[in-house]
């Protein structure tokens, strides 16, 4: 029986200098011969030893190169991508309140912990003196943020992460995941900046308002992404997303979230079957009427049982798969808050509206940041390209002469979002996944345990 098609997984590659990864890949149909061979476009980059059912690809050297897998006439390609972490390390002057230590570290066996006092001084140190910069390369850090270091609402503190050439504190231009309102959350960072020609050396600077800790792992030059995502979730129950946001959605043929409220006001038989009929069948619990008007501080340190039972228990509705999300009190996020949901098993916490597209998701944590959706249109052209995760939050979106409320948006304002992300995917440049879809990413051990508990 003669091949007619190759399925590989992982889809696209990243590995390390010097890692080796799996490869496992499947000939259609049924029956036909599993003999396959690989090509390498620059063997001097990754190679490929072929196994039973799969092959092992081993990173020689940083770069972007393609594997191609051959079975009879039929080919498919994959892109693979190698980098190299520069771990961090001590400067010859060490500051007060820099130092070795392991408690988190991602590649680099010991991280360098920075303890910023509070305010807007902050602490520098010279944390990669043998790194040579390029001009307008992009450099990425690897940076653990204290949970207590962020204020859980960002309109209201500050928390920034810089990068600069020794002697300079945070004069590289941030790109993403630097700051509070630009993607920067608790546990793991991946910090972007854009590069400029100096001799050598570059600093790391951490100013925060509460005063706090990071750990800065390592330095990767020009990091590999993947496709840049988007999701759309909308605080608004299924009978108005039924009236207003599923024929807008189909028009672009896109998915979208929506949110229940602890009560499942809004929720109805009828409203079910039609985001059923629809396909959109991925939602969230928002915790705001069980949560709402609670102070900053209990988001740190506050005792959220009740909340967190409340909002577990209304995460069935029957017809439906079980909420892969909370549509966090407030739109606020603190260690407290979010323990307290990551120990119940929530897959996923949306939260801190207006904090910024990502680089990453710590499954630690969950945290998910967000955007509104005329700062989504302004940037997610560049983020898309870069490989971020724009999570955009809105509420109702009626016809504009049906527009009701503050929180309502018109359709005609929010449409050129929906029509350039339209554009985005059919380039090729961004995909549009579901909340449960993230999840699936980012954080499957969670969702897996979440889905498998019981009542």
């Amino acid at each position: 029986m003669s091949p007619e098609s190759i399925t590989v997984s992982p889809e696209s590659v990243t590995v390390r200098v010097g890692e080796t990864v799996n490869l496992s890949y499947r000939v259609l149909p049924e029956g036909a011969s599993q003999d396959v061979t690989f090509t390498v476009t620059d063997p001097s980059i990754v190679s490929v030893t072929s196994v039973p059912g799969g092959g092992k690809l081993t990173g020689l050297k940083t770069g972007v190169t393609t594997v191609t897998m051959q079975a009879g006439d039929v080919t498919t390609a994959l892109t693979v991508s190698v980098f190299e972490p520069v771990p961090a390390s001590l400067p010859a002057d060490l500051p007060e309140g820099v130092s070795l230590d392991a408690t988190h570290v991602k590649y680099a066996t010991q991280a360098v912990k920075i303890t910023a006092p509070a305010g807007k001084d902050g602490l520098t140190a010279d944390l990669f003196p043998s790194y040579k910069p390029r001009q307008a390369e992009t450099i990425g850090i690897w940076v653990y943020v204290e949970p207590t270091a962020l204020s859980p609402n960002p309109q209201n503190g500050y928390a920034n992460v810089g990068m600069g050439r020794i002697g300079q504190a945070g004069s590289l231009a941030k790109l993403m995941g630097c700051d509070q309102m630009n993607g920067l959350h608790a546990g793991w960072n991946l910090c972007l900046f854009t590069s400029m020609a100096w001799q050598s050396g570059a600093t790391v600077q951490f100013i925060c308002e509460r005063g706090g800790s990071i750990w800065v792992d390592s330095l990767i030059v020009n990091p590999p992404t993947q496709k840049g995502v988007i999701v759309f979730t909308h605080d608004v129950s299924p009978s108005r997303s039924a009236v207003n946001l599923t024929g807008l959605y189909a028009e672009y043929g896109l998915p979208f979230d929506w949110d229940s409220s602890a009560t499942h006001s809004g929720v109805t038989d009828k409203s079910i079957q039609a985001m059923r009929d629809a396909g959109l069948t991925d939602w969230g619990v928002y915790s705001g009427m069980e949560g709402g008007g609670r102070p900053d501080e209990d988001y740190l340190s506050g005792d959220w049982t009740q909340t967190v039972q409340a909002m577990t228990q209304a995460s069935r509705i029957d017809g439906l798969p079980r909420a892969s999300y909370v549509a966090s009190t407030n739109n606020r996020l603190g260690p407290a808050y979010t323990s307290a949901l990551t120990q119940a098993g929530w897959p996923l916490i949306r939260g801190t509206y207006g904090g910024g597209a990502a680089t990453s998701i710590d499954p630690a944590r969950r945290e998910v940041m967000t955007v509104p959706y005329d700062k989504a249109l302004a940037g997610l052209e560049t983020w898309a390209r870069a490989g971020y995760i724009t999570v955009v939050t809105a509420h109702d979106v009626p016809p504009d002469d049906q527009v009701t409320g503050d929180t309502d948006t018109k359709q005609s304002e929010y449409k050129p979002l929906l029509a350039l992300a339209r554009r985005l995917i059919d380039a090729g440049d961004l995909e549009c996944l579901t909340m449960r879809q993230l999840a699936e990413r980012y954080t499957p051990n969670a969702l897996n345990a979440w889905d498998g508990q019981t009542h």
